[in-house]
């Protein structure tokens, strides 16, 4: 019997390396083309997401780009929490770019979480339509997104190539959540 368990031991560990050979780590995420960020300026409309626990089961979210002198961006982040007209939520942080281009960041809250945990994050645009109106901001481990807007309504057909774009990008879609938006 103990050399049964010894080869079911065996099989399962071989099992799981050959497993684990055959994983592949994400490919680098595709990005939108060198942007100005002065085109993300203004107010932008969360259609859907895949939040932070934070951002989860937020309504009328949107995030709000303000662009400053010294190339950083003042981000603000704000939601009602559970309900549309349940509490308004904010959180502030501050996009640094990270080489030339205009489309990779890294994303620094603002307090009072710098003073708990310094969270600094990855922020990639991975798509940014010609007209500025609609964006796809992602995460190169694929475990964060937001698919915006300038309006809080997105046509279907819209929303559908957004939502394709996603996965070629390799994200799961049945991860991704539409966030209700109550405005007209």
């Amino acid at each position: 019997m103990s050399s049964k368990r010894t080869l079911a031991t065996a099989l399962i560990a071989g099992l799981a390396a050959l497993l684990a050979a055959c994983a592949t780590p994400p490919q680098p995420l595709i990005l939108a083309q060198p942007t100005d960020p002065a085109r993300l300026a203004g107010d932008w409309y969360v259609i859907a997401s895949i939040p932070s626990t934070w951002e989860a089961g937020g309504y009328d979210a949107k995030e709000s780009f303000a662009p400053r002198s010294d190339g950083k961006v003042d981000t603000v982040y704000s939601f009602h929490a559970d309900a549309g007209d349940g509490p308004l939520r904010s959180y502030h942080t501050v996009l640094t770019p990270v080489g030339q281009g205009g489309v990779v960041w890294r994303q620094h809250y603002a307090w009072p979480f710098d003073r708990l945990v310094p969270i600094d994050r990855d922020f990639r645009i991975a798509y940014l339509s010609p007209d500025a109106g609609q964006a796809v901001i992602a995460r190169e481990d694929r475990d964060y997104l937001l698919i915006l807007a300038r309006s809080p309504k997105l046509a279907d057909a819209d929303y559908g190539q957004l939502l394709n774009f996603t996965t070629r990008i390799g994200y799961d879609a049945s991860q991704i959540k539409r966030v209700p938006q109550s405005a007209p």
